[in-house]
């Protein structure tokens, strides 16, 4: 059931902690913010904005941490692939050795929402910087029926004004912060639809017109549309003499020298991206890489003038793997990228292997790894990656990567892929359409 024109009978919002309707106003102090659904229509006349239907909303919760480490906490049960975007990401903006890479998301505005159905946690939406785009989750083990999902997402879409507005009325400024949004793509389309129709409904004036109500559509088309999978020790091939010596040399740098080689493929691979790096950009990026040990690249052996432990610093570099959004039991592969003039010669393969059987602590490494001694500390049970390309979706499913249509984890039966989505608003103006950035 949907809402409409704010008509909202028999709700009350109940923050955590026991707290009374009239405390609410206090509650933006404490750790956390909890939304309870329960039937009272005094209360819901005063917080209409944000109320549900109780007969399709039984037992549902919204929280809102204000606390990252309560977040991480609160998430730490449900570490899998699935949550490695929100968890992960949050972890990356909080970690002191990727300053650099920070810089590039803008100051911390952080929102770190959840929604559970009694105390099973269903999704996640959370932002973490200004300049970097929200993101809703959804453990591997929460199940949402198809059938209820657009009710659930406008639980969250109607709570959702309540926590990123400090007045009452919600400003416009304040509702605009949602403005692209990655994660599952039947969710997200669902999420911003529900989020839509909502701040429609709520007649609230745009800033440079106030005759005018707000009004956002969804950007169509999307900036990119992505599959989400992951890979586990029992999933993995053998290491193959296929990637031997002979024919590669894969390296962990250690130099942040090295950032200024591996920049330029940096640049390569974010130029078709929304949010493509500058040269200047890219040599901050890959020194907080090579310094938090992040970054693996390809010394192709044409390349080579002397021994692998000691290259040629004249030597061209292939290719790279960047990894990041570390979490205690998953780590992603966030770029894989070959030089132009080196594709096609199973470099890209290698280092996916190579990383991959590294991270989950496979033994031997691959042939190809030089000077890299496994370390314990550094093992996952889940290596998680996106692709977008077909060519690089059979790369990923020769390394074990579960993206085979109905693939399953052999282990625990779990889902082996989702589809993901990345997808922005834009405010609506009569006759004109703005992408809202």
């Amino acid at each position: 059931m949907r809402i409409r024109e704010n008509k909202v009978e028999n709700w009350e919002l109940r923050p955590a902690f026991e707290l009374q309707a009239n405390q609410i106003g206090s509650v933006r102090q404490a750790q956390a913010r909890e939304f309870i659904y329960n039937k009272s229509a005094e209360t819901c006349k005063r917080l209409r904005s944000f109320a549900v239907p109780s007969d399709s909303m039984s037992g549902l919760r919204i929280v809102n941490w204000t606390n990252h480490d309560e977040f991480v906490k609160a998430t730490s049960g449900y570490d899998d692939s699935w949550m490695n975007f929100a968890i992960g990401a949050l972890l990356d903006s909080l970690d002191p050795g990727q300053v650099k890479s920070q810089a590039r998301w803008g100051p911390a505005e952080r929102t770190l929402v959840g929604l559970y159905r009694g105390d099973q946690l269903l999704m996640t939406l959370t932002k973490i910087a200004k300049d970097f785009s929200w993101v809703l989750s959804r453990p591997l083990g929460a199940v949402i029926d198809p059938t209820e999902a657009s009710t659930i997402c406008d639980a969250l879409a109607q709570s959702l004004p309540a926590i990123l507005s400090t007045s009452t009325p919600p400003s416009a400024p304040d509702l605009l912060k949602l403005d692209k949004l990655i994660g599952p793509r039947t969710l997200v389309d669902d999420f911003l639809t529900s989020w839509s129709n909502h701040v429609t409904s709520l007649n609230i004036p745009k800033p440079e017109h106030p005759d005018t109500p707000l009004k956002l559509e969804l950007l169509d088309p999307p900036y990119f549309y992505s599959e989400v999978s992951y890979a586990t020790l029992d999933t993995i091939p053998p290491a193959s003499s296929q990637f031997s010596s002979e024919k590669y040399s894969i390296l962990n740098p250690a130099d942040e020298e090295e950032a200024a080689r591996l920049a330029p493929l940096y640049v390569e691979f974010t130029a078709h991206s929304p949010s493509h790096a500058t040269l200047e950009e890219a040599i901050l990026v890959m020194k907080d890489a090579i310094k938090g040990r992040r970054l693996w690249y390809c010394l192709y052996n044409e390349l080579l003038e002397n021994e692998h432990s000691n290259p040629n610093p004249s030597s061209e570099i292939a290719g790279y793997v960047m990894v990041g959004r570390e979490t205690p039991r998953t780590i992603a592969i966030r770029n894989v990228f070959v030089s132009s003039s080196h594709r096609r010669k199973g470099i890209a393969e290698a280092l996916v292997r190579a990383v991959t059987r590294y991270y989950l602590g496979a033994e031997p490494l691959d042939l190809a790894v030089n000077d890299v001694v496994l370390d314990k500390k550094t093992k996952k049970e889940e290596i998680c990656l996106n692709v977008a390309d077909e060519s690089a979706r059979r790369l990923y499913i020769r390394c074990g990567f579960l993206l085979e249509d109905g693939a399953r984890d052999p282990k625990s039966g779990r889902e082996g892929s989702y589809a993901s989505i990345w997808r922005g608003l834009k405010v609506v103006e009569p006759g004109v359409e703005k992408v809202v950035e």
